[in-house]
């Protein structure tokens, strides 16, 4: 009894290693401890349908009653993720909100599993959608930014293998592949190890068939899709079947596996990124699956650091919404305070609409101009293109991205910095006199600006007969 004991305190209560469980115990020699462990761990093992190491041998997963109901614990808040999401969702500008923080997140997280340093302003112009840098560190995270925001298509894929070819040529940007999987090994394909190989990626030859047999597996066992998705993102990395990007790309196509498990809702947000977060436990148990087959080492690991992160996301989706609620009470008592307005406001609208009369005259030779596609990389939908004036971000995100196009473009003042970040919207078309408006300065500081960004690469200058329009300029144009 006493042995059972043991064995299940270090499975149910801790999945440990072997390397753990002797640092837990400060021995060196653990071995018959071990094989008591491996044998009661034995006896709950679900093999894993069709996937097997590069070795051939079997993976399978450990599932006790008390694994099982950590599995089935996790399930459930996945499921309420998605139930309180589709809430906050029903205000347009709450899902914004949320999706805005949960993709900031999503790229700290590739930022860490990559080890790339990357600063938070950075990435917050790349989910604002303004990012200019040539910074090639940062090419990929840009990439896969645009993958899992455009992930409403995921679920539209039947087949896994279409499904990867159009991720990879997202992370890739270009719309024709001429090569998909690795077709060369690294220069070591296996560490020698103590016990056994240890491989840092599958031999070039065996990729399609290990592919194949990933594909069938999501296909055809019928374990949870959550456990699928992680297994799915843990084997691609592990036999990293491209010449680049295969964490992300395992990340891509666990999040098509979530779609299509009830998932659809929120698979693009879900932060899977974080099982990849590096650590020297996260090391020992790659080097444990390859020993054993058992992937529950990875399982646990992942559950271990997403789910910190489900409860940030639960706890700024809350708070979305009570914020909502203030400012529909707010709005409800300053329209009952409202008075008539006054004189300035007249004055104003009259100025406003006179210029609006020229405006008109104008806006019928505009159409004669080529206009840029804003949405070359989706589906391409014109009606898309009629967007309000405004760039669409807070008055904190205009800020935050006049701070991030000072600091990367020294030649960029404030004031103009400003302007272009709540003037940014593609497709529309801004003027010296919008300028002069929003900064309150002369027209001729107003014009040499204006020129100043178009001459920077933010804006394209364009001629309407005697006046000049101001277009924005979609990132990688030129």
């Amino acid at each position: 009894m006493a042995s059972k004991t043991f064995n299940e305190r270090y499975t149910d209560e801790e999945y440990v290693s072997k390397r753990e469980l002797a640092d837990k115990l400060r021995l060196n020699l653990v071995d018959s401890m071990w094989s008591g462990i491996l044998a009661y761990r034995k006896q709950f093992a679900k093999p894993l349908t069709g996937i097997t190491l590069i070795t051939k041998q079997k993976m399978y997963l450990t599932s006790t009653q008390a694994l099982y109901d950590k599995y089935s614990e996790f399930e459930t808040k996945l499921s309420y993720f998605q139930t309180e999401y589709v809430k906050t969702c029903l205000d347009k500008d709450s899902e914004k909100e949320i999706n805005k923080y949960a993709y900031l997140l999503i790229l700290k997280l590739c930022c860490q599993a990559l080890k790339i340093n990357a600063s938070e302003l950075s990435l917050k112009a790349i989910v604002n959608g303004v990012y200019r840098d040539t910074d090639p560190s940062l090419t990929y995270i840009n990439a896969y930014y645009k993958a899992i925001s455009s992930f409403d298509d995921a679920p539209s894929y039947t087949d896994g293998l279409d499904f990867l070819g159009h991720e990879y040529s997202i992370l890739k940007g270009t719309n024709e592949l001429t090569s998909f999987y690795r077709n060369s090994d690294s220069k070591s394909i296996y560490v020698r190890s103590v016990v056994s190989k240890v491989y840092e990626s599958a031999p070039a030859n065996e990729i399609p068939d290990l592919i194949d047999s990933l594909l069938s597996f999501e296909k055809l066992d019928n374990k949870k899709g959550f456990l699928k998705a992680l297994i799915i993102e843990y084997f691609i990395n592990y036999i990293k079947p491209f010449d680049d990007n295969n964490l992300l790309m395992g990340v891509l196509l666990s999040k098509w596996c979530l779609s299509r498990a009830n998932l659809t809702n929120v698979a693009s947000i879900l932060p899977f990124e974080a099982a990849f977060i590096p650590s020297n436990r996260l090391n020992d148990y790659f080097e444990s699956i390859q020993q054993t087959g058992d992937v529950t080492y990875f399982l646990m690991y992942a559950m271990e650091k997403i789910s910190p992160l489900l409860d940030e996301l639960l706890d700024q989706m809350h708070q979305i919404n009570k914020n909502i609620i203030k400012k529909e009470h707010f709005d409800k008592e300053k329209i009952e305070m409202e008075t008539s307005p006054v004189i300035e406001e007249i004055k104003e609208e009259r100025k406003e609409s006179e210029v609006q009369k020229k405006e008109e005259k104008t806006e019928k030779k505009v159409s004669s101009i080529e206009r840029i596609d804003p949405y070359k990389f989706a589906k391409g939908n014109a009606n898309l293109a009629l967007l309000p004036p405004k760039s669409g971000l807070s008055e904190k995100e205009i800020k935050e991205t006049a701070r991030y196009i000072v600091e990367t473009n020294p030649n960029i003042k404030k004031a103009q910095a400003y302007f272009f970040a709540g003037h940014s919207t593609i497709g529309r078309y801004y003027t010296i006199q919008d300028y002069k408006k929003v900064t309150r300065c002369a027209y001729e500081t107003a014009r040499t600006s204006m020129d100043l960004l178009a001459e920077q690469g933010f804006y394209r200058k364009l001629q309407v007969k005697n006046k000049f329009v101001y277009t924005p300029i979609e990132q990688g144009e030129k």
